[in-house]
């Protein structure tokens, strides 16, 4: 119902956010994918790992470095702890975070260096490196098509609409459409 009343709030007017219609589309067609039976289909045959579920950089704590000279880093607030898709992980985090500029510039190297780690781990992973970009791209975006709803109208209207212009310029770099839009994700 969030995203029924905030869309109801963008067409009366008394909404403080500047939302694109290209992005309004993408949510409606995602959330019209909502099927219980499609969602255990892809989650079937997407390879799946142990997640954080809530990475951000505000659950990041670097620490000093030791006598060893290397820093350390802390994965912090594990509630959300899960089995999910190591490539939407990494997109929650670009996408929440990172400036869209920057984002853009780094991601696809970011991106591999995950899938390139990831294969020399265990080269018996089942994911081609295009299928890994692919579920950064659409893995993220489904994240934040759930997510954003529940954003907008639980935030003050300027973190609203930081989250509202990291989706959108998302969706516009990898040219989401309401057609291509994935089913949300959690």
């Amino acid at each position: 119902g969030m995203w029924q009343r905030f869309k109801a709030s963008l067409d009366n007017g008394s909404c403080k956010l500047n939302m694109d219609s290209r992005l309004v589309g993408c949510i409606d067609a995602s959330l019209a994918k909502v099927d219980w039976d499609a969602f255990l289909a892809e989650a079937a045959a997407r390879p799946s790992c142990l997640v954080h579920g809530d990475f951000h950089p505000a659950n990041v704590m670097v620490r000093p470095a030791g006598l060893e000279g290397k820093h350390r880093v802390a994965l912090l607030d594990w509630e959300m702890v899960g089995i999910g898709s190591g490539p939407q992980e990494i997109g929650q985090f670009m996408l929440s975070h990172y400036r869209p500029e920057e984002r853009a510039k780094v991601e696809r190297s970011m991106v591999r260096s995950y899938y390139d780690h990831l294969t020399g781990l265990n080269p018996d992973i089942r994911m081609t490196w295009e299928e890994c970009w692919q579920e950064y791209v659409f893995g993220g975006a489904g994240k934040f098509f759930w997510f954003l709803p529940m954003l907008v109208t639980m935030c003050p209207p300027k973190m609203g609409q930081f989250f509202v212009d990291q989706v959108q310029h998302f969706v516009m770099t990898h040219g989401i459409t309401a057609e291509t839009a994935p089913m949300p994700r959690a």
